[in-house]
């Protein structure tokens, strides 16, 4: 008697985590109760709440697990049997609320809509079903594969001996039995390969060698009916489907160590978030799902969470597999197969440290239900210098490297300093939240709470983008340290370089400050030689490049409620 099922990682793409999830899909309808999924590096194991064997599923009806979907291309005839998804209907629903959007946008059409419910005493239009996000892709990319339906049905019309072929299965995952089920033989061949849930599968990929150049199909004979279905049923838990443009991108939720039924209600709610994009949306895919996973959890509502965490998102939720297929006119073609990390900042033990985690994402990101735009909104896809700063911040985000973080921040200052040249909007990243980030996640508070620290990253914002932001708003009275950003990334690496970049920065910012008390003039706090003597200190301890990059991120950086006149007299 075990708990658990092996899943070996084949293949070492999304159709494992699919095959997975299938498995802990199957456990949970046969089973009952809670089916956790670990992953343990080489395999995951489906691990149920109770202890089973496989002799638990000879005489149980087992159903397909997911729905068949129903579309234009299926016979007339045809009567599928079990639930069923009717896409043409759905697609039509999802019409008439685009519609709707549309209409209540308009302040001209919204009085007509609004009057012609009160009539029809319509009270609400329904919103369509998230499924067919998934499935318009699914769609999109079939080019005559069935797969899914005609397991659906096979699985229909044979219930009566599913139960121990599950069983037989079950014995020959565990190896306690090398043979399988006989009645297998009436599924065999029945379905073919698709690279939507096997991504490393394309047509000539299995030929032994590159002897020619023919499009070779996948043969029927290489593909395992019984693991095609539970990656059918993988699907619906925990794939997800967008539009790049033309272009497609999947993505599978990756589970570290978490419950399915958690993992299920994760990727229903990031189904209703209107995503987009390329780069971004790789991004906001990856918070998103962050996101609702700490406010499903039991530290930010002890009464509605669905689980405790005590951990960081990423010793939950391992990530996001992620395969990019480039749009071909008539067909799709993959252009690359990637994993995205979850971040794994800090970890949340209590709503103290929930609440932060979140409103650390929300300023990255922003909150779309309250329209509010985070620090990476005025980045742009189509501006080829904006790129490179969110390919940037990505790569931080799966990888969590902290000076991967601090590049981006560098590279972000000088955005700000360009946006605000062009009297575009753009977001500061708050030293609170940096602060919250820089201790909690990298235990960097003797640097950060250092008062030379404080007090040379206040100067540098005094001298930059405070001094930009009142050149835009008709009341510039200092200079503007243009192009000091670029000038310290040149510089940190060298400690004695940096070092005399700064000491040139302070006696820069101090002649300034003596020039206007000559003149009776608005003055500022002087960078101190205490200052400088604290800050040199922490470069002999720490390393420039370390604290060069941190005074750049706090100089940029904005203060919580700072002041509109940003001066201090004296």
């Amino acid at each position: 008697m075990s708990d658990s099922i092996p899943v070996s990682k084949k293949t070492l793409t999304y159709a494992d985590t699919l095959l997975t999830v299938g498995w802990a899909s199957l456990l949970e309808e046969c089973l009952g109760g809670t089916v956790r999924i670990k992953d343990c590096g080489d395999h995951f194991d489906v691990i149920a709440g109770c202890s089973f064997s496989s002799k638990d599923f000879e005489n149980q009806r087992i159903s397909p697990g997911y729905k068949y979907v129903l579309n234009k291309s299926d016979k007339d005839n045809e009567q599928p049997v079990g639930d069923v998804f009717d896409y043409e209907r759905e697609r039509e629903k999802a019409k008439i609320y685009r519609q709707y959007q549309k209409d209540m946008q308009n302040a001209k059409n919204r009085g007509q809509v609004n009057k012609a419910r009160q009539e029809t005493g319509e009270s609400e239009i329904n919103r369509p079903n998230p499924e067919l996000q998934v499935l318009t892709i699914l769609s999109s990319m079939r080019k005559g594969f069935r797969g899914d339906k005609d397991v659906h049905q096979l699985i229909e019309e044979n219930s009566d001996c599913m139960g121990s072929i599950v069983a037989k299965r079950i014995a020959y995952y565990r190896n306690t039995d090398n043979q399988l089920a006989a009645e297998e033989n009436i599924f065999a061949g029945k379905v073919s390969n698709s690279q939507f849930f096997n991504p490393i599968t394309g047509k000539g990929v299995i030929r032994p060698k590159p002897d020619g150049t023919t499009l070779a199909s996948y043969p029927k004979k290489a593909v395992d009916w019984f693991e095609e279905w539970l990656k059918f049923r993988g699907m619906y838990n925990a794939l997800l489907a967008y539009r790049s443009g033309d272009d497609l991108k999947l993505y599978v939720i990756e589970p570290q160590d978490v419950p399915s039924y958690v993992l299920k209600r994760l990727r229903h709610d990031l189904l209703k978030e209107n995503l987009w994009g390329g780069i971004k949306l790789d991004i906001q895919a990856a918070l998103n799902l962050a996101k609702v996973l700490i406010i499903h959890s039991k530290e930010f509502d002890p009464t509605e969470g669905m689980m405790f965490m005590q951990g960081t998102p990423k010793d939950v939720i391992g990530g996001l597999h992620l395969a990019y297929f480039k749009s071909l006119g008539t067909a799709a073609a993959l252009m690359n197969c990637s994993f995205l990390g979850l971040p794994g900042w800090f970890e949340i033990h209590n709503h103290e440290t929930a609440v932060a985690f979140l409103e650390i994402i929300e300023e990255h990101i922003g909150d779309r239900s309250q329209r509010k735009m985070g620090c990476l909104g005025s980045l742009r896809e189509n501006n080829s210098g904006d790129v490179p700063i969110l390919t940037q911040y990505r790569s931080f985000l799966s990888s969590g490297n902290l000076m991967t973080f601090l590049e981006f921040l560098a590279m972000f200052a000088t955005h700000i300093i360009q946006q605000r040249e062009r009297k575009q909007p753009v977001k500061q990243f708050s030293t609170t939240n940096l602060g919250r980030l820089f201790v909690m996640g990298y235990d960097l508070q003797k640097i950060v709470d250092n008062e030379g620290f404080l007090n040379i990253a206040t100067a540098i914002r005094k001298a930059t983008v405070n001094a930009q932001y009142r050149k835009v708003a008709g009341t510039q009275v200092w200079d503007i340290h243009y192009g000091l950003a670029q000038e310290w990334k040149r510089q940190v690496k060298y400690p004695d370089r940096f070092v005399i970049a700064l000491s040139k920065f302070a006696q820069q910012y101090n002649a300034e400050n003596a020039r206007h008390a000559e003149q009776g003039k608005e003055r500022r706090k002087n960078i101190s030689t205490q200052d400088l003597s604290q800050v040199v200190k922490l470069i002999e301890d720490k390393g420039s490049e370390l604290v060069g990059m941190l005074l750049l991120a706090y100089g940029y950086a904005k203060e919580p409620k700072e002041p509109k006149e940003d001066t201090i007299q004296e």
